[in-house]
C-alpha cells in the first residue's frame, strides 16, 4: 500500500443501522432519559426507553446485576468513588499511565490520589507496585486496564483482601475500563471482578456513543441506589421506579413527599447515544473484537521481526480487547532521531502513529494543593516514565484490514532503519 493508496478508514465508524437508530429516535421526538417509551422485555423486566434498553444488555453482557447509563467515562469512575462513600481523609491508589480521569476523579471526592508505578511489559500497576502505598488511609484502587490489557487481578485482589482484614475496613476496587470493554481475565469479563467497572464510550474508544458517553456497572444494591440518585438530581429511588416494577423499588419507601431523596446532578445519557450504544454492543464480540484482535495479532508478529522493536504479549489467560497495539522502542534511537521525529516520519508516510497513553500523570499540577494539605511528596515512578518515553502505538480498530497491518510494518521497518544506530 503506498503512500497514496494508504486511505485509512475512519475510526469511529457508524454503519447506516447506527445512523437509523439514532434517526429514529431524533424522529420520534422522545430524546431524553426519561421521554422513551417502557419496555416490557421477556423476563419481566420493564425498562424505559434506549438508555434501560441499553443498560440491560449491558449488564447482561457482563454478567453484572445493574448498569447505569451515563454522560461521559469520566462521571462512571466519580459516580463510583461516590456510592462508595469515598472521600475526605481517604486514599485511592491508581496508576500514573492513564488519562487523568482516572486520578482527578478521586480529587474531586476530597481524597487524595496516591500513585503507584507499572509493570514494564504490560503497562498496568501490578500488586507489587501498589503494596507500598498502601496504608490505613487507602480506602480503594483503580486498577486502568490500559489498551485494552488486563492487570493481573487475582494478585491485586488477594493483597487487597490481605490488607482489608489488616486495617479492618473495606478497600474498594474500582476497574476502569475505558479501553477495555469486552476484554476478559481468566475467562471473567473486565469490570466484573472488583467492586464496580468504569467504562467510556468517548470518541475513539473500542465502542463509542456518538462521541461522549459512559456506563457504571455495579453488584451491590446499596451502591447502586446511591449512584442511580445522584445521577438524575437525587430522585427518590422508589418512586421513579415504581411504574417500572423495579424489583429494588420499595411501595412502603415510595410513600413520601419527597421526590428528591438527595443532592445530586445531571449525569444522564441522552436517548440517542443509547440507541448508538446498543447497536455497537450487540456487534461488539462478532465484528469489532474479533476484527481488533486479527488486526492486533498479525501487528505482533510483524512488529517484533523489526530491529528495535518489541510488542509483548499478553499471557494465555488474558483475553486483550486491543484499543490500540501498543510497541516498545528497545534499540537505540541515533541523536537526531528523538521519538517524536520518529512519530513524525511514519505520519508522513501514511501511518497513524501516536506515543500512546499519558504517562507521569503524577507530576501534574493538579496535584500541588492536595499534596502540600496532605504532607505527601509522590516518589517517581522509574517504569511510568522508562515506558511513558519509549512506547509508540498503532491502530487495530475493525475497519482496518490486513493490508493496513502490512502497511504498518513495512513503513514502521523503513523508519526504525532510519532511526536507530
Amino acid at each position: 500500500m503506498s503512500k497514496d493508496e494508504n486511505d485509512w478508514p475512519n475510526w469511529p465508524y457508524f454503519d447506516p443501522e447506527m445512523l437509523e437508530a439514532a434517526s429514529a429516535v431524533l424522529k420520534s421526538g422522545k430524546v431524553n432519559y426519561w421521554s422513551g417509551d417502557i419496555h416490557h422485555l421477556e423476563d419481566g423486566t420493564d425498562v424505559r426507553g434506549e438508555n434501560g434498553l441499553f443498560e440491560y444488555e449491558f449488564a447482561n453482557y457482563h454478567s453484572s446485576k445493574y448498569a447505569i447509563a451515563l454522560a461521559n467515562g469520566s462521571l462512571a469512575l466519580e459516580l463510583a468513588l461516590l456510592a462508595y462513600g469515598i472521600g475526605p481523609g481517604d486514599e485511592v491508589i491508581t496508576t500514573s499511565r492513564t488519562f487523568i480521569a482516572s486520578a482527578s476523579c478521586v480529587a474531586i471526592q476530597g481524597a487524595l490520589p496516591r500513585f503507584a508505578d507499572i509493570d514494564r511489559e504490560s503497562q498496568n500497576l501490578s500488586a507489587e507496585t501498589i503494596f507500598p502505598l498502601m496504608n490505613k488511609k487507602t480506602r480503594a484502587i483503580i486498577p486502568v486496564h490500559l489498551s485494552g490489557r488486563a492487570c493481573e487481578m487475582d494478585e491485586i485482589l488477594s493483597l487487597v483482601r490481605e490488607k482489608e482484614k489488616e486495617y479492618g475496613h473495606r478497600i474498594y476496587i474500582i476497574e476502569d475500563c475505558a479501553q477495555a470493554l469486552g476484554g476478559e481475565y481468566k475467562s471473567r469479563k473486565l469490570g466484573t471482578m472488583g467492586d464496580a467497572g468504569c467504562f467510556s464510550f468517548c470518541q475513539d474508544k473500542i465502542i463509542t456513543t456518538g462521541g461522549e458517553g459512559g456506563m457504571l456497572i455495579l453488584n451491590d444494591e446499596t451502591a447502586y441506589r446511591k449512584a442511580w440518585s445522584y445521577k438524575d438530581h437525587g430522585k427518590n429511588f422508589d418512586r421513579y421506579n415504581l411504574e417500572l416494577k423495579h424489583p429494588l423499588a420499595a411501595p412502603e419507601r415510595e410513600n413520601t413527599a419527597s421526590s428528591y431523596s438527595s443532592v445530586g446532578s445531571n449525569w444522564r445519557m441522552t436517548e440517542m447515544q443509547a440507541a448508538l450504544g446498543r447497536v455497537a454492543l450487540k456487534k461488539l464480540d462478532n465484528w469489532n473484537l474479533k476484527n481488533r484482535r486479527i488486526n492486533a495479532l498479525y501487528l505482533e508478529e510483524a512488529l517484533n521481526k523489526i530491529n528495535g522493536i518489541k510488542v509483548y504479549s499478553p499471557p494465555k489467560h488474558i483475553s486483550h480487547a486491543y484499543y490500540k497495539q501498543n510497541a516498545t522502542i528497545t534499540g537505540t534511537l541515533k541523536a537526531d532521531w528523538p521519538r517524536e521525529r520518529l512519530i513524525n516520519e511514519c505520519n508522513a508516510k501514511g501511518l497513524p502513529c501516536t506515543y500512546g497513553s499519558l504517562w507521569g500523570i503524577s507530576t501534574e499540577d493538579a496535584w500541588k494543593k492536595i499534596r502540600l494539605e496532605n504532607g505527601i511528596e509522590e516518589a517517581i515512578l522509574a517504569n511510568d516514565i522508562k515506558i511513558g518515553q519509549s512506547n509508540i502505538m498503532f491502530q487495530v480498530h475493525p475497519t482496518l484490514t490486513v493490508e493496513h497491518m502490512q502497511a504498518t510494518a513495512r513503513i514502521l521497518e523503513d523508519v526504525m532503519s532510519q532511526a536507530i544506530d
